[in-house]
């Protein structure tokens, strides 16, 4: 959950990840204090109610709907505001963009998919270094309408880590249908020397006919610790010394 300012730019205080789903005015928000008054208030704190009163608000339109439909509802039908100058900034990290609950409370949106889990590995260590050859394989589930065909794009944001195998189709999907790339992963490569606990993000483009959407994976290369794997046991070994 991100917060936005009046100008629907990311409210100075607000937090960004690229794990954010959604936006929603925190800034100067009139909430109830202790001593039964009213008064403004600033945070991310007061985002988060606003989307939880939009979610009740979905769920009374469409009672039909599951949590994960009224989560979709919402994500795909927020407002784009990565064109101010200050959100380019972060782009990726308000998530969809600004929550429109008139848009949310129109129709149900035709698309909805989004990515439920990943595995990313070496097929070794699990500690990325130089050189190092990795395997993506994701989880696709589509919430509402039927989709035509997904296409999806992996592209690295970090010049550090090459994507080799970048491109994969998964099949029409039914309302609530899952379909993955498991035995077909994509392919990688550490092919920079990067700092030590290097983080690296990876963007899923994914494509449906007029439908666009981003998915985020991170991960980081170079770490500071090792895994050992011996018989059935597995252990980390930190810098620090830990176990």
């Amino acid at each position: 959950m991100a917060a936005s300012d009046s100008l629907t730019q990311k409210a100075i205080f607000s937090s960004y990840n690229y794990n954010v789903d959604v936006t929603a005015p925190g800034q100067w928000v009139i909430s109830t204090k202790n001593d039964n008054t009213y008064a403004q208030d600033n945070g991310t704190s007061m985002a988060s109610p606003i989307v939880a009163g939009a979610a009740a608000l979905v769920k009374l339109r469409f009672p039909n709907m599951t949590p994960a439909q009224i989560k979709a509802q919402i994500v795909n039908t927020a407002k784009n505001i990565y064109g101010t100058e200050n959100n380019q900034k972060f782009l990726g990290q308000l998530g969809s963009g600004l929550l429109d609950m008139r848009s949310a409370l129109d129709s149900v949106v035709k698309h909805a998919v989004s990515m439920e889990n990943f595995v990313l590995t070496d097929n070794d260590d699990e500690a990325y270094l130089l050189d190092d050859e990795l395997e993506l394989g994701i989880e696709m589930v589509n919430w509402l309408g039927e989709t035509e065909g997904l296409i999806v794009s992996l592209v690295s944001l970090n010049p550090k880590v090459e994507v080799v195998d970048a491109l994969r189709h998964f099949p029409a999907l039914k309302s609530n249908a899952r379909t993955n790339n498991y035995t077909d992963p994509f392919k990688l490569k550490v092919v920079g020397d990067g700092n030590t606990n290097e983080p690296v993000v990876l963007r899923l483009d994914i494509t449906d006919g007029t439908f666009n959407y981003q998915e985020y994976v991170t991960f980081i290369i170079n770490p500071d610790f090792v895994n050992v794997d011996v018989n059935h046991v597995s252990s980390t070994f930190s810098s620090a010394g830990q176990i």
